[in-house]
């Protein structure tokens, strides 16, 4: 009995010794992979750090292409490249193989404790094209309040730097974006957001002067620049007819193909224009743009797929005339463009007359400073049916201005 208790406690002590050291293994295997998980963790959070930093810099002059290398840094090092389409070359290990002009390629490095980290970023600097509606203020010129109301419909991404005023229920059908909680006429507002509305968005600053200038130096080199108030019939077979003058003053200059230059016309002065789009075109005034009757691409992109993509840029008003209606002798007038009006706003010429005017049907988008009257909620003017054209995440007009601060197109770690 004895020697079975002695034989006994002996192998209770071994199980006991293997038990024991087979628990202290596993620990040093999790205590191991814990350090592991910390240093990965450390050496991930370097690299975005520094990334980070990068980018902050560019939004601040996105003319900056500094690389950095950090020694001694959150307690190890991080670098990051930077790339630009006059960058000799681009890394083989990179998701592009090429740079547009508005794009920068980071690749960031974080290292700890011998563990490296690497983060690739793609910024590109957006088109305002993006937006099917914009503004900088949702006021008159002389603070008055414009109203969306039951009839108007906006498909596509929307944002103001203002205050929106709702009366009835109109219909977001985009994401909507507002530096300010919209606000209602006396309890009658209830718009309808079907993509949801964010309040206390970043303002967005418009386009500056160098932007614009730069569109009359494509105008200028590689392009059609003007020195006179000019008239612009669009025509289905790829031409533009070009008249000097607007209106019963307008003689007939030259006709132009669209796919023989770079795509921009400019004027300093005004320009009228109406027609059919086949082609890629930025039309630019440092004065007044008219739209004097339809402007619709040759082929409809909502029907068949198309290339055909139309730019209007106003550094003062793009305006309806008060019978552009008629030119095809309806009641209601088509618009296929991305618009911007940089002075004040997109108006209609006799917003308040009571004519027998239907919808401004746009496709596309509007652009501008402050908000411009195009009907009454009394039944003058136009009513709005505004239709995004999705094209415009992708395909721009050339030389159409961009955003002042990069965005993000991917994030890969």
């Amino acid at each position: 009995m004895g020697r079975a208790l002695l034989i006994l406690s002996i192998a209770m002590f071994f199980l006991f010794g293997m038990v024991q050291v087979s628990e202290w293994g596993r620990m040093k295997i999790v205590a191991d992979r814990n350090n592991a998980h910390v240093e990965q963790a450390q050496a991930l959070y370097i690299a975005s750090s520094v990334a980070d930093m990068v980018i902050e810099d560019l939004r601040i002059n996105f003319g900056n292409r500094n690389n950095i290398s950090l020694q001694n840094y959150l307690g190890g090092a991080g670098t990051v490249e930077v790339y630009d389409m006059d960058s000799p070359t681009i890394p083989a290990s990179s998701s592009v193989t090429t740079l547009g002009p508005y794009q920068v390629l980071l690749m960031a490095r974080g290292e700890y404790e011998g563990v490296l980290r690497n983060i690739e970023v793609l910024l590109s600097l957006p088109a305002f094209s993006k937006y099917a509606y914009f503004t900088n203020q949702e006021v008159m010129s002389g603070g008055s309040k414009i109203y969306f109301y039951d009839d108007d419909k906006i498909s596509g991404p929307t944002h103001t730097n203002g205050t929106f005023s709702m009366m009835g229920s109109p219909v977001f059908n985009g994401e909507v974006t507002s530096a300010n909680m919209w606000i209602d006429s006396g309890g009658a507002g209830d718009p309808i957001f079907n993509k949801g509305f964010e309040v206390l968005s970043e303002p967005i600053e418009l386009p500056g002067a160098a932007q614009l200038n730069m569109l009359v130096d494509e105008g200028i080199n590689g392009g059609h620049q003007y020195d006179m108030d000019i008239t612009l019939q669009f025509n289905e077979n790829g031409t533009v007819s070009v008249s000097k003058g607007i209106g019963r003053n307008a003689t007939p200059y030259e006709t132009i193909t669209l796919s023989s230059f770079n795509g921009v016309i400019s004027s300093n002065q005004r320009i009228h224009m109406q027609g059919i789009i086949d082609g890629q075109v930025t039309v630019h005034a440092k004065e007044d743009i008219v739209i004097t009757g339809d402007l619709k691409y040759k082929d409809d992109p909502r029907s068949t797929k198309s290339d055909d993509v139309l730019g209007i840029v106003g550094e003062k008003d793009v305006i309806v005339d008060r019978k552009a209606h008629k030119a095809d002798g309806q009641k209601d007038v088509n618009i296929e463009a991305t618009i911007m009006a940089l002075g004040e706003s997109f108006r209609v010429d006799g917003y308040n007359e009571r004519e027998d005017k239907g919808t401004i049907h746009l496709l596309g988008g509007i652009v501008q400073n402050r908000r411009g009257p195009v009907g009454q909620t009394n039944g003058n003017g136009y009513a709005k049916d505004y239709n995004y054209d999705g094209r415009l995440r992708s395909i721009f007009p050339p030389f159409y201005p961009r955003a002042s601060r990069f965005s993000i197109v991917y994030w890969n770690e």
